[in-house]
């Protein structure tokens, strides 16, 4: 029986990278059907169907769905209206994969968790980083390690959007993805740009993990690149990962230190599926093992209620709240 998937949201994300994903995806299994694709702009729709190989194209979210009787749904819709959509494809008990972040305040969340409950099915967040193939490497080598510190830096140029949190979100989900263990306590520090425009600020947060683990992340939108670094510490050992973002660091690599000298290196085009933006940005592999992971009948990878803690902390951001602690 074929495996029928549509797509809803066929904006920039989608175009960049699910549309190659989802059709590598296909062509490596032949019982796969990119069934439809969907969004308010049909034109824009239609454009995504023929350059990605999907059979047809709607305008209509609910009549895709009545029409398709999709195994999986992947959502790429704007965080405006995200969380609503999710809760409409969920509640039909449609399998899910929507981009991040799902819902911008923990109430958003929540009602995803509640409406993929109801519908008797699974919602996961799709944080593309999780997926990398430098992440992966480095998750692997830190298996069983304990962790003393872990660092993130995220620096842009010129984004002056006034609500930076919706890309801190990834670095606050990678380095708790890392550290394998939930925040206790996180304290929150802003630095204004004056004349850059309302709400544009660089974020400093630095926090103790559950485990003991110690984090500090700097978030940086209005500097002169573009970059994604993380460190982490632990003993003797230190592991450095700058991330495949679109900048001086692409492909992106990461090396390990033991005791003073340098262990190993590797760049990120020498790591599986890290030759293509699609493969090293991590979405590749992460649309696969959602779309695996429901054929073989498997719990998602990462449920909505996995991205818990960093939705709350970005709603802090948000807010320009100065603490945050948890039980």
């Amino acid at each position: 029986m074929a495996f029928r998937i549509v797509l809803v949201g066929c904006g920039n994300i989608a175009r960049e990278v699910h549309g190659a994903a989802l059709a590598a995806y296909a062509a490596g299994r032949p019982d796969t059907v990119l069934a439809a694709c969907c969004d308010r702009d049909l034109g824009r729709a239609e454009a995504f169907a023929r350059d990605f190989a999907f059979a047809r194209a709607y305008a209509d979210l609910d009549a895709m769905l009545d029409a398709e009787s999709p195994q999986a749904v992947l959502l790429m819709a704007p965080e405006s209206v995200g969380a609503a959509l999710a809760c409409r494809i969920a509640r039909r008990g449609l399998p899910l994969l929507m981009e991040k972040p799902p819902g911008i305040e923990p109430a958003q969340l929540a009602a995803i968790a509640a409406a993929a409950e109801a519908g008797g099915t699974v919602a996961q967040v799709a944080f593309n980083r999780r997926s990398m193939p430098i992440m992966v490497r480095l998750a692997q080598d830190l298996v069983g390690v304990a962790i003393d510190h872990l660092a993130c830096e995220f620096v842009r140029w010129r984004r002056t959007d006034p609500d930076f949190s919706l890309t801190a979100i990834h670095g606050v989900d990678a380095i708790t993805t890392l550290a394998r263990s939930p925040w206790r306590e996180l304290d929150l520090r802003y630095s204004s740009h004056p004349g850059r425009g309302e709400g544009v600020a660089s974020i400093h947060l630095w926090g103790r993990f559950a485990s003991g683990a110690t984090a500090s992340l700097a978030f940086t939108p209005v500097a002169g690149a573009v970059v994604e670094r993380l460190s982490v510490h632990a003993g003797d050992a230190s592991w450095y990962a700058r991330l495949p973002v679109r900048g001086p660091d692409f492909p992106g690599g990461i090396e390990h230190h033991r005791d003073g000298t340098l262990a190993w290196r590797l760049a990120g085009d020498e790591l599986p599926n890290g030759r293509t933006p699609h493969g090293c940005g991590g979405f590749l592999d992460e649309d696969a093992r959602f779309l695996d992971d429901l054929r073989a009948g498997r719990p998602p990878a990462a449920d909505v209620r996995s991205a818990a803690q960093a939705v709350e902390i970005c709603a802090a951001i948000r807010r320009r709240e100065p603490r945050l602690a948890w039980g």
